[in-house]
């Protein structure tokens, strides 16, 4: 991740605002050391924007959901939701921001999915090998791999669209490389579903 990430978790539902706060939304350093940062709430989705809006380099952070969060019937969360993620090492090539968002819903069909690396990258490394799109039970999805004039900004574009009320995984994996051949230090991974229905209604007088 990069070191001005601004972390989100998108709910299922809608929640209280007033419940998704620095007591229900917590991120933490190594040793549950705490860090100190600011939290929205907006739509489906609540953010942690870190204190001066970077975090360390090569650290592992802890962000923490708690069961606090609720909806605005009172209903809260079955149980704290967990996850943690690695800053990039100085110098080293990663994913900065991606389309679309992790866990982002109601993705239209025609999107075209895309990564923006920290540095220039070997378009040679960028292929339908190391950047894969997959439906679950991890069929992947046929497509064309694109680096932009920069190198800096890969994109798959799937043959034939993507189908409707599907959660994919995309993975940028460790063969991409720098035009250095300085490899990713890991797999970047996220998903997005697609919108439940692409329904057309016609209206008739």
């Amino acid at each position: 991740m990069p070191v001005n990430a601004v972390i989100s978790a998108t709910f299922s539902q809608a929640m209280s605002a007033s419940s998704i706060n620095a007591s229900t939304f917590m991120l933490a350093a190594p040793g549950g050391v705490a860090v100190t940062g600011t939290v929205a709430y907006s739509g489906l989705t609540a953010t942690f924007t870190p204190r001066g809006g970077v975090l360390a380099y090569g650290t592992t952070y802890t962000a923490t959901i708690t069961r606090g969060a609720s909806s605005p019937g009172g209903g809260e969360l079955m149980g704290d939701y967990v996850w943690s993620f690695t800053t990039l090492t100085p110098g080293a090539p990663g994913v900065v921001s991606v389309t679309p968002l992790p866990g982002a819903t109601n993705v239209a069909v025609n999107t075209v999915v895309s990564a923006t690396f920290n540095m220039p990258m070997d378009p040679s490394s960028l292929n339908t090998s190391t950047f894969k799109l997959a439906a679950p039970g991890g069929a992947l999805a046929k497509g064309t791999v694109a680096l932009d004039s920069t190198h800096t900004m890969a994109t798959f574009t799937p043959a034939n669209g993507l189908v409707v009320g599907t959660t994919y995984t995309a993975t940028i994996t460790t063969g991409v490389m720098t035009a250095g051949k300085t490899p990713m230090s890991a797999n970047y991974v996220w998903t997005f579903t697609t919108v439940a229905s692409t329904v057309v209604r016609a209206w008739f007088r």
